[in-house]
C-alpha cells in the first residue's frame, strides 16, 4: 500500500510522536473505521487512541477512459454506418436525421461492443492501487 503524507500529517506526526511504521499499522488493522467524504481509521495504542484522516486517491484516467468511450459512442449513434447501393461491401458513414440509405444496425452493435470492450479494459487498467493521502 503506497501513503502520501500531506505537510500537514507530516507536521502533527512530528509533533504527536508518530512514525511511519504506526501509521501503516493503524491502516492494516484499525479498531474502527468511519466513512464520511473523507475514512477516519483508529486504534488504541497503549494509553492514547490514534485517529488518521484519509482520502483514497482516484485516478483521474479512469474518468477520462470513461468520457471518452461515451463520447465515441454518441458519435457512432449520430453517425451510424449506412449502405450504399445494392452490395453490402460499400459503406459509409452519414449523419442520423439524414442518412444516405439504410441504417445497417449489425454493424453499428459490433462497434458499440469493441468500443465498450476497450473502454472497460482501459478502466480497468487504470484501477486504483490503495494510495491513501493522510491529511
Amino acid at each position: 500500500m503506497e501513503i502520501i503524507y500531506t505537510f500537514h500529517a507530516s507536521k502533527r506526526m512530528l509533533e504527536r510522536g508518530i512514525n511511519e511504521k504506526q501509521i501503516e499499522q493503524i491502516l492494516s488493522n484499525p479498531d474502527s473505521l468511519e466513512e464520511n467524504k473523507v475514512f477516519i481509521a483508529s486504534k488504541r495504542i497503549i494509553d492514547r487512541t490514534i485517529k488518521i484522516i484519509y482520502n483514497l486517491q482516484r485516478s483521474k484516467k479512469r474518468k477520462l477512459c470513461l468520457w471518452i468511450g461515451a463520447s465515441v459512442i454518441v458519435l457512432m449513434g449520430l453517425f451510424p454506418p449506412v449502405k450504399i447501393g445494392r452490395s453490402s461491401q460499400y459503406v459509409e458513414y452519414s449523419f442520423i436525421l439524414n442518412p444516405s440509405g439504410p441504417i445497417l444496425l449489425s454493424n453499428l452493435i459490433v462497434q458499440w461492443i469493441i468500443v465498450l470492450v476497450i473502454t472497460g479494459g482501459l478502466i480497468y487498467r487504470f484501477r486504483d492501487k490503495n494510495k491513501k493521502i493522510i491529511k
